[in-house]
């Protein structure tokens, strides 16, 4: 879909494995696609993107990071779909939308819908469905390839949260609260004399 409106632009697709990267590979070829699949370049495809297409989870994350327009898919079965709506509380799935959400319990849960009044304020447009989504999914890529002031401004609009939650160091900070904890503990007490597990016999009855 996205290639019928947007010819000139190039695929790409990142894999982990080497095993998904062939079975990627093999579906490209079978669909016709000219898709370029690399494994262990995902944070230089991340940059170099104009968009994306990812699943849910912290790859949202690194996106936000590269400050990368993405639509989020998050596929589960019909059985998954129904019941999750028991369990979830909270309207978005996507870390980045979380985040960005001044107002995290608010009753709604209803999926992301982009025809809701508010679509256009979610960062990551998201997609927690067991249908088929490609139509939507296509038209936000679609959007932001071809329409350039969206596209930045969605993209001033992720540095922006970048610039409020994204600062470095967190691996050294939470080292040197560790090791304050351990060292504020106080030594454990010494088990009394004679009373040592090892020393102690039950008394008889």
């Amino acid at each position: 879909m996205i290639r019928e409106k947007c010819p000139r632009f190039r695929f790409a697709m990142a894999c982990f494995k080497l095993q998904q990267a062939e079975i990627a590979r093999r579906d490209a070829a079978a669909a016709g696609l000219p898709i370029e699949v690399y494994v262990g370049k995902t944070p230089e495809l991340m940059h170099l993107a104009d968009c994306a297409m990812a699943v849910s989870g912290s790859v949202s994350l690194e996106l936000l990071y590269h400050a990368t327009p993405t639509v989020i898919l998050y596929h589960i079965s019909r059985f998954g779909y129904q019941v999750q709506k028991f369990f979830r509380k909270v309207k978005y799935i996507t870390l980045v939308n979380l985040l960005s959400t001044g107002k995290l319990y608010t009753g709604d849960i209803e999926p992301y819908d982009p025809a809701q009044p508010d679509a256009d304020q979610v960062l990551f447009p998201e997609y927690l469905t067991c249908e088929d989504k490609s139509p939507q999914l296509a038209g936000h890529i679609i959007e932001w390839l071809t329409q350039p002031v969206r596209r930045a401004a969605r993209i001033e609009k992720l540095k922006a949260l970048r610039a409020e939650i994204a600062h470095g160091g967190a691996s050294n900070r939470a080292a040197e609260y560790i090791l304050a904890a351990l060292s504020s503990r106080q030594p454990p007490l010494p088990h009394p004399h004679g009373m040592m597990k090892e020393n102690f016999t039950a008394p008889a009855n």
